[in-house]
């Protein structure tokens, strides 16, 4: 198992995976924070933000006081936010950056002379006990249409694990896609996920310096996710 410790770096990789219609784009990898919600040329994912925020005001009318309604002292925990798979879904596609699903919707990319097209306003997004299971559907002239998996292990009723994530060292496909693809696409899985729940935790409130709250952990139930918002630890503030 591979595993990543989310919660103090955020090391998944940044790849120029996600971008506008039918680029030709090679995976890259470099560094992200959550809560700075920015695509490749430096711009918030505004539908992104958009479409957690209206989730996040839907949450507050059905449970007032879930979201704080002024400054979170430095290392204090919110209750969970709740999101079930169908809302989700929805903020897995903006993430990816499908906000017309009338559009093909597709990127192009391209490695050591190979090229692979992902369509991606097909990703899918499902969550059972302890797992976030996210589906991306590529397409090659050898494999045709197919869709690759990747399990993320997260934390789950009566186990939590704060942001200790684990995946299987490749993704669940074509071995002829896997060999070469693999690595590429649990990054870009990864960060889809990470995108939602840093924005959530984001928009959720700030800190008593301003600075938006960050994950603190992530729970998969059957068929909902929560994630828990934090406010940055004092010591965490001076390396900010």
């Amino acid at each position: 198992m591979t595993i990543h410790d989310l919660g103090s770096s955020q090391r998944a990789a940044r790849a120029a995976l996600f971008t506008s219609e039918a680029d030709q784009v090679s995976p890259s990898r470099g560094r992200h924070t959550a809560s700075d919600n920015r695509n490749d040329d430096g711009q918030i994912n505004d539908d992104l933000e958009r479409r957690c925020a209206k989730l996040l005001a839907q949450l507050q009318k059905l449970c007032p006081g879930l979201l704080p309604t002024g400054p979170v002292p430095a290392g204090e925990v919110l209750d969970p936010i709740e999101v079930r798979n169908d809302d989700l879904h929805e903020l897995i596609l903006a993430a990816v950056g499908v906000t017309d699903r009338r559009r093909r919707n597709q990127v192009v990319w391209e490695q050591a002379g190979s090229e692979l097209l992902v369509h991606l306003a097909e990703t899918r997004v499902r969550v059972v006990k302890g797992l976030v299971i996210v589906g991306i559907t590529i397409e090659t002239n050898e494999t045709g249409v197919v869709e690759v998996t990747v399990p993320f292990a997260v934390g789950r009723p009566g186990r939590l694990a704060g942001m200790i994530v684990s995946t299987e060292p490749k993704p669940r496909g074509p071995a002829l896609i896997i060999d070469r693809w693999g690595d590429a696409l649990i990054a870009a899985a990864w960060q889809a996920v990470l995108d939602v729940i840093g924005t959530l935790t984001a928009r959720a409130g700030v800190d008593e310096q301003g600075t938006p709250l960050l994950p603190g952990a992530v729970v998969a139930h059957d068929g909902r996710l929560t994630v828990v918002a934090q406010a940055p630890q004092v010591f965490e503030r001076s390396r900010r």
